[in-house]
């Protein structure tokens, strides 16, 4: 893609796998709670034998009341074993890689359509920078009009701008394009 850079595009997914885990751990953690059955789709990885869900209402003072899920496996053999942390920890990682692949299908088309448009706000912002005499440089950083002393020469401005190219503060496009600007003026 012309418009995204590696940087940008480093940047991007780290953002997605970021999302990601944020919308992994709040299923797994906050939505298992809520709702038990959510954490069935971890239920392969976290036992071998049959998978139970067991949800258990207790009062620990009077009028106040809470609820407990455990998560069982039954093996083969009989015997019955808690999985309900290897249970949640599989449920986060699942609905984590659930959540970045949905984030990198519904960001393919909006990369797609930025990198499409971007020519067209290139040159929009082109002819904003050219309209208020300010660079069209990417880091924004330029020479703007209104930081020209009054009165100073064009031998001076046109040095002043050649330094500022020979800094590396401008593109050499910009330097051209605004060479000649200063140039027109005369």
């Amino acid at each position: 893609m012309r418009a995204l850079t590696a940087a940008s595009g480093l940047v991007l997914v780290v953002v997605l796998l970021v999302a990601s885990t944020f919308v992994g751990f709040l299923f797994a953690t906050a939505g298992t709670a809520v709702h038990p059955p959510l954490v069935r789709v971890a239920a392969p990885l976290a036992c071998e034998g049959r998978f139970e869900i067991e949800t258990r209402d207790y009062s620990y003072k009077p009028g106040q009341s809470g609820i407990e899920h455990r998560y069982w496996c039954t093996g083969a053999d009989g015997t019955r074993e808690s999985v309900t942390m290897r249970a949640i920890a599989y449920a986060f990682l699942v609905y984590s890689g659930f959540a970045f692949g949905a984030s990198v299908l519904l960001a393919l088309p909006a990369l797609w359509w930025i990198d499409r448009n971007a020519p067209r706000w290139q040159s929009t912002i082109a002819g904003f920078a050219r309209r208020t005499g300010v660079s069209a440089r990417r880091a924004g950083v330029g020479l703007h009009r209104a930081q020209r002393p009054p009165g100073s020469s064009l031998d001076e401005r046109l040095r002043q701008l050649q330094g500022l190219h020979e800094a590396g503060l401008i593109t050499l496009e910009d330097y051209e394009r605004r060479k000649v600007e200063l140039l027109a003026e005369l």
